[in-house]
């Protein structure tokens, strides 16, 4: 009787555990979501106005090889974004041609997952460790 209520104990246990490990999973993979492409656009935006159209690229591909997420990028946390949005309008378009072409598949950024304007901040203590795999404008990429 023991062994059947120990294998029983078990199984719940194991079903348990699968179910924490696909909703773990599940949450380590998002998908593109049309709904969030104006915070896509800002995060292209604000990271990457003052950069030629092939850093606006490699940043929409650091996004979507973050798997979408949108944490992390420190330009949509700007009090003024919506001002600085309206005022840099003339790159809306920039952003969303760059936004395109990373879905489409582009790999301007060599796969990067990581970016920061070396040439303002330096080199983030976070890259230690991970290899540079293209510098475009002032920006470093790095995977």
């Amino acid at each position: 009787m023991s062994f059947i209520r120990g294998l029983r104990y078990g199984f719940l246990f194991s079903a348990f555990l699968w179910v924490v490990i696909l909703l773990v999973c599940r949450s380590c993979y998002a998908e593109y979501d049309p709904k969030m492409e104006e915070t896509y656009l800002a995060i292209i935006l604000t990271e990457a106005a003052g950069e030629p159209f092939e850093g606006k690229v490699a940043v929409a591909e650091t996004l979507r090889n973050r798997n979408w997420r949108t944490t992390g990028f420190s330009g949509v946390q700007r009090r003024d974004l919506k001002k600085f949005i309206q005022n840099n309008s003339r790159w809306k378009s920039d952003a969303r041609h760059a936004l395109r072409l990373a879905l489409a598949g582009s790999n301007v950024s060599q796969g990067a997952d990581h970016f920061e304007n070396t040439m303002v901040y330096g080199v983030p203590k976070w890259a230690k460790g991970k290899r540079v795999v293209s510098v475009i404008g002032s920006h470093t990429f790095w995977r």
